[in-house]
């Protein structure tokens, strides 16, 4: 999956909620039958006779598919074929129909069997035209070529959500293999096409404008035959920068913290607002690459994340404020490089070590409990990871002094045949004078 499909789907995923059984297959484009038909072990026509039930499977919950009037096309002979699939479209089955004649990719597995998947470009036959256009043709080639389409997308600077721009047109693409060095520019909609290549191994590479990041730009492929092809589709993104440096109040350099860019139009904004994020270097220094155009603010620890015993400091915005109003708007535009200047932050916040026992009512001590903390003012966020208490109980996590918390713990009783949760959740400050916590379960199941 291409990074920028992956993002649109984790964004949806986000926005929509990814509940377990709402899990499905997912698959590449297949591709036209020049590349499919030498990526897979064996492909052929036939119609299916039968499909055996989950039951009669392997155990696997794989179905054998039998076909007739088989023909073969590569690596497949004989008039009669059986081959294997998943019973279950979730799992990347495909789904036959009796009687309904296909066109069949299909790989052998370790067992010797061809199993095929939905992720194939199997399909219909009423919908093959192109693959049989492709068997036709034989042996004839006036050789291999590769081909792809480049795409302009961003990201958006509030939601984090994938933008498509539009297609890339003049981007210098390089091919490089057994015939040298092949060069072309896109058309207009983006297209490139080199043919004429002999069957080997090459290195595809596209040479955008300045202003574009050069990342995830370079790609290796095989032609397999003189009648092969490869379809590479890229996608490119301005190369917008923002540097920086941070100093500790010392004026040495704040190594190993995090900062934080944001929208403009974030800030202020409540729950599980977009972020860029990166991590100052052991000089002190900073830089956010491959940022899309927008107005941003810049700052240290401005989203809570797990704390992992390192200095946390208090919220500062450049260039060197603890208030959004008075921070300096960083604009990225196309490709543009913004350099700051160095900020030194306040002292870091001091640690404390928290303790706190889990008990049930009747006073016993929960040894084995379940204890994580969260964010105290977005109780969504956890910030502290999960330990199990001791025998007696007890539990201990370090902590950030000014941050509020919640304290959740949770037990399930190993006897309970019905394996129930007994679960509290307490809030807390943390200050030099923060107590020890009890967290009170109830007694009973």
């Amino acid at each position: 999956m291409n990074r920028w499909l992956a993002a649109a789907l984790a964004f949806v995923l986000l926005a929509l909620g990814t509940p377990r059984d709402g899990w499905a297959c997912s698959c590449f484009a297949a591709g036209p039958p020049c590349q499919n038909f030498f990526e897979v072990d064996a492909v052929f026509t036939g119609t299916v006779q039968s499909i055996s039930s989950p039951q009669d499977g392997d155990g696997r919950g794989m179905v054998r598919v039998e076909f007739e009037g088989v023909v073969g096309q590569r690596e497949v002979q004989g008039p009669h074929l059986s081959i294997t699939t998943h019973s279950q479209s979730t799992a990347c089955g495909y789904r036959f129909t009796p009687g309904q004649p296909y066109v069949v990719y299909a790989r052998r597995t370790a067992t010797g069997d061809l199993e095929v998947s939905a992720c194939s470009r199997t399909r219909p036959l009423t919908e093959a035209a192109d693959d049989l256009r492709f068997f036709q043709r034989g042996t004839r080639s006036a050789g291999a070529f590769v081909s792809g389409t480049i795409v302009h997308w961003e990201r958006d600077a509030q939601t984090g959500a994938p933008l498509e721009v539009g297609p890339l047109g003049d981007a210098l693409v390089t091919v490089h293999g057994l015939a040298g060095l092949v060069d072309t520019r896109t058309d207009r909609r983006g297209g490139y096409r080199i043919a004429g290549l002999a069957p080997g191994r090459y290195e595809i590479t596209v040479s955008p404008p300045p202003e574009f990041s050069t990342r995830y730009l370079n790609r290796a492929v095989e032609l397999r035959d003189p009648r092969a092809c490869a379809v590479s589709d890229f996608e490119v993104q301005y190369d917008g920068r923002i540097r920086g440096s941070l100093r500790t109040p010392s004026g040495a350099p704040a190594a190993g913290v995090r900062v934080d860019a944001v929208a403009i139009e974030n800030a202020g904004a409540d729950g599980n607002v977009f972020a860029l994020h990166t991590q100052a270097d052991a000089d002190g220094r900073f830089e956010f690459s491959e940022v899309s155009p927008g107005r941003y603010l810049v700052a240290v620890h401005l989203i809570r994340k797990i704390e992992q015993g390192d200095d946390i400091y208090p919220t500062t915005f450049y260039p060197g404020t603890d208030d959004a109003m008075r921070a300096v708007t960083v604009q990225v535009g196309r490709g543009t490089h913004q350099d700051l200047q160095s900020m030194t932050l306040p002292p870091a916040r001091l640690t404390r070590a928290f303790t706190g026992t889990v008990m049930f009512e009747d006073g016993r001590p929960v040894a084995g409990a379940f204890v994580s903390l969260w964010d105290g003012a977005a109780s969504w966020r956890q910030v502290g990871v999960g330990i199990k208490t001791e025998s007696d109980g007890r539990f201990s996590f370090t902590v950030h002094e000014g941050f509020s918390y919640s304290a959740s713990a949770s037990y399930t009783d190993p006897d309970d045949p019905q394996h129930r949760q007994r679960r509290r959740v307490v809030p807390f400050v943390v200050s030099g004078e923060t107590a020890p916590l009890t967290i009170v379960l109830p007694s009973e199941r």
